[in-house]
């Protein structure tokens, strides 16, 4: 009886989809190994792989506990959150107060929030941004290679060097091995350089200076003007001038 209850009972389970073979972890959202119950997933169905990363606090005691989109990168890689926050990926950092190490995290709410679906996510979560260390470098001559005075920094843009030398932004080109990579808050680039980087980018003006229209209003009313005083301008004269600016025997006919 025993063995047919067992029999009854498998084949309940299957009739509301459940099977006999052993449980499939699938990826959590918020989990630093990527393994647990679904929460938050998509709306297709599918499960996006996750980290977590801890962060020091804008206000309180806890550090804060961010969602990103992918797999775990190198440590010192620069990525972003759900919430939209920028971050480095690394060991959770030390924060001490009154000479007491506090190592308590707590979720963040708006990284919740999007893993739920209730908020927009940051645009493109799961493209790390690369570090400044590799967008452009800041480089200086060695010591015993050139005089003390000369020993400036400049900036160099990150492509490989070509045949063993690096072009700065200035125009200089340096030997790769007569040269030390710093830190990008230890040394000041030239002038030349740090104009250069400045003016590298794309200058996007505002819409309203991109679509500006050449004013004619203001420029009848400089010729009628021109004209009252002696200028003698046919189109100052004539009455579609004088329409057009408002002006007739050199008075404003109107208001404003």
């Amino acid at each position: 009886m025993r063995a047919a209850a067992d029999g009854r009972r498998s084949t309940a389970c299957r009739s509301v989809g459940q099977t006999d073979g052993p449980a499939t972890s699938i990826p959590v959202l918020g989990s630093a190994h990527g393994t647990g119950t679904a929460v938050g997933g998509p709306m297709n169905g599918e499960v996006q792989r996750s980290f977590t990363q801890d962060t020091l606090p804008k206000s309180g005691l806890w550090l804060d506990r961010h969602q990103v989109v992918g797999t775990r990168p190198a440590e010192g890689t620069v990525v972003v959150a759900r919430c939209g926050r920028s971050m480095r990926v690394g060991p959770p950092p030390e924060r001490v107060v009154a000479g007491i190490r506090l190592t308590a995290s707590q979720p963040c709410w708006d990284c919740e929030e999007a893993a739920a679906g209730r908020r927009p996510g940051a645009p493109n979560p799961a493209r790390p941004i690369p570090p400044p260390s590799e967008r452009e470098r800041l480089i200086r001559v060695k010591a015993g290679t050139a005089p003390e005075s000369q020993r400036v920094a400049h900036r160099c843009p990150s492509p490989a060097p070509v045949a063993g030398l690096l072009r700065t932004r200035c125009g200089q080109w340096l030997p790769v091995s007569e040269v030390d990579v710093l830190a990008s808050d230890h040394g000041m680039p030239c002038a030349s350089c740090l104009v250069t980087s400045l003016l590298s980018g794309r200058r996007r003006w505002p819409a309203s200076v991109r679509r500006r229209r050449p004013c004619h209003r203001w420029r009848s009313a400089y010729r009628a003007d021109a004209g009252a005083v002696g200028s003698f301008r046919p189109e100052a004269s004539s009455p579609r001038a004088e329409h057009r600016t408002g002006r007739v025997h050199g008075r404003r006919s109107t208001p404003w």
